[in-house]
């Protein structure tokens, strides 16, 4: 029995819409701080940075809350896929102006406090490169109650038996509480339909012709698509052995037969309710990881910030081609117009191959500017597809250091009398 996957979930603006303006409101709230902090220092340049990063903050919570408000004949999709591009380059402005203030080295400024905005400002970026929220609007999860009385853990459950009475009556018996059950009358035919079709939970008859209830059993928890699928065995041979085998092959229970209904009904349910926790543990685990990574990367977009003091902070986004900063947003080709001609290829190929590989991204070039050539220095990484670094001005690297004018060392003069003495005497 096939079962089709599940819709995607229908996306709640309202709930993204709080989402979003969680950090926002962190950002505007951190820099009114600082603000008020530095009042006694004077109005600075790190002053001036903050007032841009607060009311930059302050325009987008104003993108956000007219942006997210149901359209008529436009999808979610396309209201989130533009205010992620509505949010980018601001977000460039506000981490921008955020290496200033930690490069000002100015006594009497809260680090932790500067250190919050910018978690704040990456978490925000890493929506705008594409990231999934971490809940698009599905309702939260909530854990199963118990269930008491003659409120059962329905399943889609698999009834493997030679016997065609047997498996009649038994699947009689579990439709009755709501059970959806198919039927196998060989072992060959009850892995052909858990290879076909997903089952919660499958009655083993141990004795079958062919295959029999071991052998089932083994290629059931051998089979890396089968193994999570609990199996209760049920057997009329009352054999110790027989159970301890099927228990350490991974069978989850043993019923002897004839199996009293009530008693069959509760091993099925305890069986729903382990595999159900053990599907929410996974699940759990995999949520975790993600929003470790989401961590990762925001500590990792934080670091190239921080590194930003005089630097311009970019992203570079391959499906479009093009570069996005504060100062600009343009394509490929024209940010590698300042380029010295004889470095643009090497820093696109390293560039694309760290972009195809999911590395780091580290390069040095010639840049062109006003003033004459310079030696700059790109340190980035990939991630959800785009490419995001900094670019600093650096020091050439060493072979191509002029070297170093040294004056000629002058001689010593020789003291008072010894070039006398060294002369041959005259006649």
């Amino acid at each position: 029995m096939s079962h089709s996957p599940p819709a995607a979930p229908r996306i709640d603006l309202a709930a993204l819409r709080h989402q979003l303006l969680t950090p926002l409101n962190h950002i505007v709230g951190y820099s009114e701080m600082l603000l008020e902090d530095g009042e006694a220092q004077g109005f600075d340049s790190a002053q001036q940075n903050l007032v841009r990063i607060r009311e930059t903050a302050r325009d987008m919570v104003r993108t956000v809350q007219s942006s997210l408000v149901p359209h008529p004949g436009k999808r979610g999709e396309k209201i989130v896929a533009e205010l992620r591009y509505q949010l980018a380059a601001p977000l460039h402005a506000i981490l921008q102006a955020l290496g200033a203030v930690t490069g000002e080295n100015r006594k009497g400024v809260n680090l932790a406090d500067v250190l919050k905005i910018g978690r704040a400002a990456a978490e925000l970026l890493s929506f705008a490169a594409g990231a999934a929220p971490a809940h698009p609007g599905a309702p939260p999860r909530r854990h199963a109650a118990p269930q008491t009385g003659k409120k059962w853990r329905t399943g889609r459950i698999l009834v493997v038996d030679d016997n065609r009475r047997n498996r009649e009556l038994l699947a009689r018996q579990l439709r009755r509480i709501g059970h959806q059950v198919t039927e196998a009358s060989s072992g060959s035919e009850a892995l052909q339909m858990l290879v076909q079709s997903t089952q919660d939970l499958v009655l083993l008859d141990m004795l079958m012709p062919k295959l029999d209830g071991f052998q089932v059993l083994e290629r059931i928890k051998n089979d890396p698509q089968c193994a999570g699928t609990p199996v209760i065995v049920l057997s009329a041979l009352n054999e110790v052995p027989g159970v301890i085998r099927c228990l350490e092959i991974g069978a989850e229970d043993y019923l002897f037969k004839p199996v009293d209904p009530a008693l069959l009904a509760a091993r099925i349910q305890t069986s729903l309710e382990r595999k159900a926790l053990r599907e929410a543990g996974q699940g759990r685990a995999a949520e975790l990881e993600q929003i470790r990574a989401r961590l990762q990367a925001a500590e990792n977009r934080l670091a190239l910030v921080l590194r930003a003091t005089r630097g311009t902070l970019w992203e570079w986004d391959p499906k479009t081609n093009r570069v996005i900063s504060a100062a600009r947003e343009e394509p490929l080709d024209r940010a590698l117009a300042r380029v010295h001609p004889d470095d643009r290829e090497r820093v696109r190929a390293a560039a694309e191959r760290a972009m195809e590989k999911g590395a780091a991204f580290h390069c040095e070039f010639r840049a062109l500017r006003r003033g004459g050539v310079r030696w700059m220095r790109c340190d980035g990484f990939a991630e959800h597809g785009r490419m995001i670094g900094v670019t600093i001005e650096s020091a050439p690297p060493a072979k191509d250091r002029p070297p170093l004018c040294r004056s000629p060392k002058r001689k010593r003069a020789p003291p008072a009398g010894t070039a006398a003495r060294s002369l041959p005497a005259r006649l």
